[in-house]
């Protein structure tokens, strides 16, 4: 399987997200639509029927939540609800417009909203503050108000909530979240912050400096925090920021550090390094990022020719440290003509496997498609059948993946299982109405590196060809058996590493 390296611009790109991108995905079936328009709503009331899907969250033990828009039969009336399915089973109501708790009724609900693994919900709400009549934007988890517009924000003086922005929910149950801030009630926003906690602790301020592109690279009031993607334990965040300056430019931060390609800033009219095969191009904005616990990152984002946002851009998707994909590559099928044209939404889990709704166009005509792409290959295109009663058999209609703009297709990625399947949501249009799909994907298993399993190829079982194998290399000073310090010396001390770990066997 070598060969699927070839159409990876740096071998630094596998260093990151290394080996999933050689495992190839395989559809475990049919997708199957669990939630679609003109269904009765799913949490049990008949006089209900669903009008739109709009998001879905996977939290890490195996459940699943869905933004849905209901219509109560015979009129114009709408409700926002989260269903879901917190560990497994059948949908459940989760959350509810219309819902009075204390002195606020919720009446719409933000896209972006957050499933703990307690299946609690972390969501904006633009709610109704019923003594005075005043309706204003809220931050809950469950019935717990975090926060209301117009109110002070945690122990800061003159600091007051505007709007939130998005949220996210550590495994642990702690909450971080980017909220606009003014300097009164009834004030303008002035800045940005990035808060954790139910006491509003400050994470990142909207004029601290971002390390490594020095002091005068305060962060400007106008955008901050729009998307944020944190990590399950919370240990790392990635988000998109708006330098001040003169001319107002867009850089992309971890943990309050610049994040880098090869060294360089990724901060929007930036040139790219020439050795990433941009040839001559600037940074130009970030379309989707998401980032692990191990500090994998996986972006989405277009360079263009020039400084001139009208300038043509050339959409990419790369790790942290090496470029993956840029418009025009093939993707990564052994022998596949199919060409990748845009990039939007990405997915990162736990594993380092990585999912991203693009266009593509098979040849020969090279009509533009919508598909998901997962570890490098399509498991996900346009015109695929769906199970729509759950038999394991598809019916009629088809997925569309619409929008045009794969940066507005909603995914979700979860954590490989102990059969290293993973699991796959989307809210796709199809040709029966917008949907709430699921697809579960048998990925192959990704075996640890093992120093002593020398013998070529490598099979992760160790025997007497790798103890041969091990001999001939050290013979030969091949740096395959370098296995000790000081490191370019082949001594006892590399025998007796190899001893050692032949002796402790492969991990699995």
């Amino acid at each position: 399987m070598a060969c699927r390296y070839q159409t990876l611009r740096s071998a630094a790109a596998l260093a990151v997200i290394a080996s999933p991108a050689l495992a190839g995905p395989e559809l475990i079936g049919w997708p199957t639509a669990l939630i679609r328009e003109g269904d009765v709503s799913p949490g049990g009331f008949p006089v209900e029927t669903v009008a739109a899907v709009r998001a879905v969250e996977f939290n890490t033990v195996g459940g699943w939540g869905a933004l849905i828009t209901s219509r109560i039969a015979l009129s114009n009336d709408y409700r926002h609800e989260v269903y879901g399915s917190p560990a497994s089973g059948q949908p459940l109501a989760l959350l509810r417009r219309d819902a009075t708790i204390g002195e606020y009724t919720q009446a719409e609900f933000s896209p972006r909203f957050a499933l703990a693994d307690d299946a609690g919900v972390l969501y904006n709400a633009h709610s109704t503050h019923d003594p005075t009549g005043v309706e204003m934007d809220t931050f809950w988890l469950g019935p717990t108000l975090l926060g209301a517009q117009f109110t002070r924000v945690g122990s800061f003086a003159n600091t007051y909530f505007s709007e939130f922005n998005d949220v996210a929910i550590t495994t642990a149950g702690e909450v971080i979240y980017a909220a606009t801030v003014s300097p009164g009630p009834m004030a303008p926003p002035f800045n940005q912050m990035l808060l954790r906690g139910p006491d509003a602790q400050l994470v990142f301020f909207g004029t601290d400096p971002v390390s490594g592109l020095g002091e005068s690279a305060a962060l400007g009031p106008d955008i901050f925090g729009d998307r944020i993607a944190v990590s399950p334990s919370g240990e790392h965040w990635l988000t998109a920021v708006r330098l001040a300056g003169p001319v107002p430019r867009e850089a992309l931060v971890h943990n309050a550090a610049a994040v880098a390609i090869d060294g360089v800033p990724i901060v929007e009219d930036e040139p790219i390094p020439q050795d990433l095969g941009f040839d001559g191009q600037r940074w130009g904005a970030a379309i989707s990022y998401d980032i692990n616990d191990a500090g994998q990152r996986i972006l989405a984002g277009r360079s263009r020719t020039g400084v001139d946002t009208t300038l043509e851009t050339f959409p990419f998707l790369a790790t942290a440290d090496a470029l993956l994909f840029q418009a025009g590559d093939a993707t990564l099928e052994p022998g596949s003509q199919t060409i990748i044209t845009n990039f939007g939404a990405v997915e990162l889990n736990a594993q380092g496997d990585y999912a991203c709704a693009v266009t593509a166009a098979d040849p020969p005509d090279y009509l533009m498609f919508h598909a998901v792409l997962l570890n490098g290959e399509l498991v996900i295109r346009a015109g695929e059948p769906i199970d729509w009663d759950g038999d394991a058999t598809p019916e009629a209609g088809y997925i569309q993946l619409a929008p045009l703009d794969p940066a507005d297709t909603v995914i979700e990625l979860s954590d490989r299982d102990a059969s290293d399947v993973v699991r796959l949501g989307m809210v796709a249009d199809t040709t029966l109405g917008r949907a709430l799909v699921m697809a579960d994907i048998q990925l192959e298993h990704v075996y640890p590196p093992c120093p002593a399993d020398l013998a070529d190829p490598p099979d992760h079982e160790l025997d007497f060809s790798d103890v041969l194998a091990f001999l001939t290399l050290f013979d030969a000073a091949d740096p395959r058996a370098d296995l000790a310090p000081p490191m370019g010396d082949f001594d006892f001390s590399d025998v007796l590493a190899f001893m050692v770990a032949f002796a402790a066997g492969c991990p699995f």
